[in-house]
């Protein structure tokens, strides 16, 4: 189990500290969050990163951002591989219902090898407690 913290900790510099001089490519708000498609300075050079806000989570704004996520994983830019960043720190009540709409949708046959392929690295920011 040790051995998987430096990688952990590794990601989580090098995500958070690759966002200092970042690109906005794309964005959208999604109503309980904002989304984004980011060129960052170092690795993973390119990041989906998903804020939440505090806002109710309706399926609308779901659909959004699995919409918005579809179109930058088949796209070409994202060829090389991206990283996934849920930031739920700001959610007025994280909603589990919805991380598993976004768990499903990745496993779905026809995403699964491609996400499984271009997404490199992911992580989920939560509220302590």
């Amino acid at each position: 189990q040790d051995a998987a913290w430096p990688v952990s900790k590794i990601f989580l510099m090098a995500s958070s500290a690759g966002t200092a001089g970042a690109i906005r490519l794309e964005a959208e708000d999604v109503g309980f969050a904002d989304i984004e498609l980011l060129r960052l300075t170092q690795w993973p050079w390119l990041e989906i990163r998903i804020t939440g806000r505090d806002e109710e989570i309706l399926h609308k704004g779901i659909d959004q951002l699995l919409s918005f996520t579809e179109r930058v994983l088949h796209s070409d830019i994202v060829s090389d591989g991206f990283g996934l960043t849920y930031d739920y720190r700001r959610l007025r009540t994280p909603s589990v219902a919805g991380m598993l709409a976004i768990a499903k949708w990745g496993a779905t046959p026809e995403r699964r090898e491609l996400f499984a392929t271009r997404c490199i690295f992911c992580q989920a920011c939560v509220p302590s407690g």
